[in-house]
Parts: C-alpha cells; structure tokens; sequence
C-alpha cells in the first residue's frame, strides 16, 4: 500500500511545479494534506500537514515555495515528510 502512496507523490511532483494553479485548495498526498496558495510575489506556496495517526488530525510541518525548487527536491521533501512520523518532526 505505501509503494502506491510514493508512486502517487511522485506523479503529482511535475503537476505541482509546472501548473501556476492547481484547480484546487487542497488535495491528499499519502499521509499528507497539501494547501494550495499563491504568496504576495505570485509564486504558488504549498503548506504540508501531516496526519498524525493517533488522532487522525493533521499539523503543519512545512511552507513550500515550488516554483523554485526542483522535481527532485520537492520529491525528497514530500517523500521524507510522508514517511517521517510526528514524534520525529517535532
């Protein structure tokens, strides 16, 4: 189940640095909840939660600027992030 989860990441890694808009606020990524917002500069700004598993509600671990960043990058962020457990991140 998680390889379809990585697999599913790193399909939607190209879409979210080459699309300007996503046609949405927010979508699911594994473990993850991405929010969709463009900053005051323009650029489109992802805010990641994760889903912390005893509660299933989400926190936020990071702001990302995509635009930026490379497939590669953004794909190690959101892996780590996906497969990192709360007690970790804090």
């Amino acid at each position: 189940m998680n390889h379809v989860k990585e697999k599913s990441i790193k399909e939607m890694v190209a879409p979210m640095i080459n699309n300007p808009e996503i046609p949405c606020q927010y979508f699911e990524l594994g473990s993850l909840l991405v929010n969709v917002f463009k900053s005051s500069d323009g650029l489109m700004e992802y805010s990641i939660f994760k889903k912390c598993g005893a509660y299933q509600m989400y926190s936020r671990v990071e702001l990302l600027t995509v635009g930026l960043m490379s497939k590669e990058k953004l794909t190690k962020f959101l892996l780590t992030y996906h497969y990192s457990k709360m007690e970790e991140m804090d």
